[in-house]
């Protein structure tokens, strides 16, 4: 991974967090027929790991804020995986009310909340937080 990346994450980790909730409500928001289709095979390959990935790095970035100001709490990390699966849920919920051309699905909640759940666990039990990488 990138040093550059991984230093400005360790001293600016709220910031890094509130930025990739802001991608993520990018992404999600873009009109259906700008993303580029591809056939249910695909979808199920890349589109569900896309959504783990974005959702993993989501909850790693929030964990690595409790870490940063000292507040890493089995509770606290129980909280961010939570507020993650919530957030996946409101925006597949937001895609089917409210943003133009877009659809929800159960299966991209379900990839939401799978990201969500690895990356807690993987770094709440085999990571070093990019904190200490300094």
């Amino acid at each position: 991974m990138n040093l550059q990346f991984i230093s400005f994450v360790a001293k600016h980790p709220l910031l890094a967090a509130n930025a990739w909730v802001f991608v993520i409500i990018l992404l999600c928001s873009f009109p259906g027929n700008l993303i580029p289709s591809f056939t249910w095979l695909d979808l199920l390959s890349i589109d569900k790991l896309v959504h783990a990935f974005i959702f993993f790095v989501f909850v790693i970035l929030w964990l690595e804020v409790l870490f940063y100001y000292n507040q890493f709490k089995t509770v606290y990390t129980f909280i961010i995986l939570i507020l993650g699966i919530i957030f996946g849920g409101i925006l597949e919920a937001m895609q089917y009310k409210i943003f133009k051309q877009r659809s929800s699905d159960w299966a991209d909640f379900i990839a939401n909340s799978i990201g969500c759940i690895v990356a807690s666990l993987i770094y709440k039990n085999n990571l070093t937080p990019v904190s200490n990488a300094k």
